[in-house]
C-alpha cells in the first residue's frame, strides 16, 4: 500500500532537515578547525598544560628557580650571580657580593653552619667550614 502524499512529503522534509543540520555541524567544525589551527598536539597541550603548570606538581626549588628567572636583574648582578657557586670560600663570596645583610649561626647534622642572607639579590647562602655548601633563592 503506497504512503499518503502528506506522509511522504513529511518524511522527505525530516530527512532534508537532518541533512541540513549535519551539514551545518560539519561546516561549524571545519570553521573551528581552521580558525583555531587545531592539531592533535595542540589539543593534547590544552589538556595537559593546566596539570603540568600547577604549583602542586612543581617542587619548591623548581618553583623558586622559575620565580627567580622572572625577576629583573641588572647585568652587573647577573654576572655576580653566575659566578656564585657552591664550594666558594667565604672570602671569595665577600669579595664578589660584599658583606651579607644578616648572618645566622646554626647546627645541622652535628655540623656548625652559618646562613648568610643577601635580600637585594634574593639569595641565602649556607656555609660550613668557610665554604659555600648551599645557594638558595629567597
Amino acid at each position: 500500500m503506497p504512503l499518503a502524499p502528506e506522509r511522504t512529503f513529511f518524511a522527505v522534509g525530516v530527512v532534508s532537515v537532518r541533512r541540513l543540520l549535519l551539514l551545518l555541524i560539519a561546516a561549524a567544525l571545519v570553521f573551528w578547525l581552521i580558525r583555531e589551527h587545531a592539531t592533535v598536539t595542540g589539543f593534547v597541550d590544552r589538556l595537559t598544560n593546566p596539570l603540568l603548570e600547577s604549583k602542586a606538581a612543581v617542587g619548591e626549588s623548581e618553583h623558586n628557580r622559575v620565580v627567580d628567572e622572572a625577576a629583573p636583574v641588572t647585568d652587573e648582578q647577573n654576572v655576580r650571580l653566575v659566578t656564585l657557586k657552591e664550594g666558594m670560600s667565604a672570602a671569595d663570596v665577600r669579595q664578589l657580593l660584599g658583606n651579607p645583610d644578616s648572618t645566622t649561626d646554626f647546627r645541622e647534622d652535628g655540623q656548625r653552619r652559618v646562613r648568610w642572607t643577601y635580600p637585594k639579590i634574593r639569595r641565602i647562602l649556607v656555609l660550613q667550614d668557610n665554604r659555600v655548601i648551599s645557594v638558595a633563592i629567597q
